[in-house]
């Protein structure tokens, strides 16, 4: 009747809802995943920095068929996200890649896929807490960023991190990850 294997389906969230649906499913013991990035917002008096969702409108969770159907029910989700008629999915590895990003949200922010450059060579980030990240390279003005694709929800992240933690690899065969300086 209904498919008992969990999947990580992406569902889209009503604006400025995902902190509060990651709340309400994780109360539900639902797998829950909502990556974050750091943010600098200046008012009139002061800066501050703030922790925000990664990509805005978007929610993960490992779900089989009957929970997304109750995740649907939950105050703040709008739909699950589907291509084609078909249910989008992230991969394990997807998902994994994003958790690695997490350990350093500070050096995080999201980008338009219009923003990746040309494809170059295969790297791996060797050093730090974002160690495991692979992407490709073009050199810019001294500073390296990661970008990450997440295709099925046409979004990017791009993450900060010195030259010398890159080292050259074969490219990703689960994620489409770019890495260049700026």
């Amino acid at each position: 009747m209904f498919d008992r294997s969990p999947a990580w389906r992406i569902f889209c969230t009503r604006s400025r809802a995902e902190k509060r649906v990651e709340e309400s499913l994780e109360r539900r013991a639902v797998e829950v995943f909502l990556p974050k990035c750091a943010e600098v917002h200046q008012w009139k008096d002061r800066k501050k920095q703030v922790i925000l969702p990664l990509f805005p409108g978007y929610i993960f969770a490992h779900v089989n068929e009957r929970e997304r159907l109750d995740v649907l029910t939950v105050d703040g989700v709008v739909r699950t996200l589907t291509m084609d008629g078909q249910l989008c999915a992230l991969s394990q590895d997807e998902i994994e890649q994003l958790r690695i990003l997490q350990q350093d949200p500070y050096r995080v922010e999201a980008v338009a896929i219009s923003q990746i450059p040309e494809k170059g060579t295969h790297v791996t980030i060797n050093r730090g807490a974002l160690s495991g990240l692979s992407g490709e390279v073009r050199n810019h003005r001294g500073l390296t960023h990661v970008v990450i694709v997440v295709e099925a929800i046409k979004q990017a992240v791009r993450v900060i991190v010195p030259a010398e933690w890159i080292e050259e690899t074969k490219a990703s065969d689960y994620l489409y990850i770019r890495t260049y300086r700026q």
